[in-house]
């Protein structure tokens, strides 16, 4: 993983940025314990919680560029550039604010990528991996940034592991 190659200092000082956020959404969610998964909460509830949020990446430096770049969760990769699959479906209707310009305008062949299929491989893979993780397959397994690098996911006991 990309975050334990960073040097330990600068580990140190990202776990610190991601301590509020962990402590805010323990007071909405008191049941909320590594490894810090969202699903067993309301989605709507932590969808707003996360669309509202305005606190920085803690992978971020003091310059704002990304500290695991090359290794971004997937999340990252898929933000900014409109999500159209190769039908038309736009798989998110958002773009990135920061995008100079109008991504939308951008030609059709950069914008469209076969998403529906990617997407239907990836959710049979993590049915697949949360079936032999837990013994219960499940198509997601949500979190925030800050929570996962918080994750002590050697602790958790996945056979008893209940969503």
């Amino acid at each position: 993983m990309a975050f334990a190659k960073l040097a330990p200092d600068v580990q140190a000082q990202v776990l610190k940025r991601c301590q509020p956020r962990l402590s805010e959404l323990r007071g909405l969610w008191p049941g909320l314990h590594n490894p810090y998964l969202l699903n067993s909460f309301p989605e709507e509830e932590w969808l707003s919680t996360s669309e509202e949020d305005q606190t920085p990446c803690p992978l971020l430096d003091e310059n704002g560029y990304c500290l695991v770049y090359a290794n971004r969760p997937l999340t990252c990769r898929l933000h900014g550039l409109p999500n159209i699959d190769i039908s038309g479906e736009n798989f998110d209707g958002t773009v990135c604010t920061l995008h100079a310009g109008n991504p939308l305008a951008l030609p059709e062949q950069v914008l469209r990528w076969r998403f529906r299929e990617v997407f239907m491989q990836e959710a049979d893979l993590i049915r697949v991996f949360t079936k032999e993780l837990t013994g219960c397959s499940r198509t997601e397994l949500d979190t925030f940034i800050a929570l996962a690098l918080l994750a002590d996911y050697d602790a958790v006991d996945w056979r008893n592991f209940k969503l």
